[in-house]
């Protein structure tokens, strides 16, 4: 995997003419200073096709992505590459980079896969804890060669409440301090004691039921595996709500905790095809 920086203006030039006028459009919003937790940043993947069926070459998929950072501020983030869901090689180059104030990097993937793989590269930003909620993280679906028949997967218990999120909105993931019920506030995960559980909702919006797959992530840097019955390979879920505990046990020795949802997509089809949860800042 290679990764080359330019300038904005440079990698501009290097787009084609309808993505250049959208990134230099979202560019012009973006002001001088922005907080501290803020990214200004595009994700996307040059010449994606649509229904996301990628040819295969000599074993692997070649593609390229750019990172493009419109803020004042160096953009720090990690590369991580799934086939079927399991951690894969994004290349032969490391996975994170620095990417300087107002410049696009572009970064070359090469992932080994075969005629039936799903592959998943996430791209996992630094800086989350205490920020605003996983939707800086960013998930791109590829299929190689066809789109596999549906995967297998475990049932998972119903929750005791159809709805345990009490405020709009749904089709997330969110890390909390405190189980539900809740009265007029959560707690997020932001600065959390050493060996204190923390909890996992998923709030899926109304449809069909939903085969999805939980990834665990360190330190904003690496998949882990961890024990239960939620972990480890596809799940389906059909009620709203999904509740799972995290062990303070099982995080001993991580700095950060994240999960990141894939979403099969052979449900109800709408939303983002990956969520990501807070990012939980675990105290030494």
């Amino acid at each position: 995997m290679a990764i080359q920086t330019f300038s904005f203006e440079e990698g501009l030039g290097r787009l084609d003419e309808e993505t250049r006028e959208w990134v230099t459009g979202f560019a012009a919003t973006v002001p001088a200073e922005i907080p501290e937790h803020a990214r200004a940043s595009a994700q996307f993947i040059i010449d994606a096709p649509q229904d996301q069926v990628y040819p295969i070459a000599d074993g692997s998929v070649r593609e390229t992505v750019v990172l493009a950072n419109y803020g004042p501020r160096p953009m720090g983030q990690v590369l991580l590459c799934l086939r079927n869901g399991k951690p894969t090689s994004c290349g032969s180059a490391p996975t994170d980079s620095l990417i300087p104030p107002r410049s696009i990097a572009f970064v070359d993937l090469e992932i080994s896969a075969t005629t039936g793989d799903r592959l998943d590269v996430l791209i996992v930003p630094d800086n989350q804890v205490g920020g605003p909620r996983g939707g800086t993280g960013l998930g791109k679906k590829l299929f190689v060669g066809e789109r596999p028949a549906p995967a297998a997967a475990r049932p998972v218990p119903e929750a005791e409440t159809e709805r345990a999120w009490p405020w709009e909105g749904c089709g997330f993931a969110r890390l909390l301090r405190d189980p539900p019920p809740w009265r007029e506030s959560v707690r997020l995960p932001a600065d959390v004691d050493r060996g204190a559980d923390i909890f996992l909702l998923i709030e899926r919006c109304p449809g069909p039921p939903e085969t999805l797959t939980l990834i665990p992530i360190a330190d904003a840097s690496r998949v882990i595996e961890m024990e239960g019955e939620v972990w480890g390979g596809p799940i389906r879920m059909e009620g709203s709500t999904l509740l799972v505990r995290v062990p303070g046990e099982d995080l001993a020795g991580l700095h950060e905790f994240q999960v990141v949802v894939l979403r099969e997509r052979f449900g109800n089809g709408e939303g983002r095809p990956v969520w990501f949860s807070d990012a939980a800042g675990l105290n030494p």
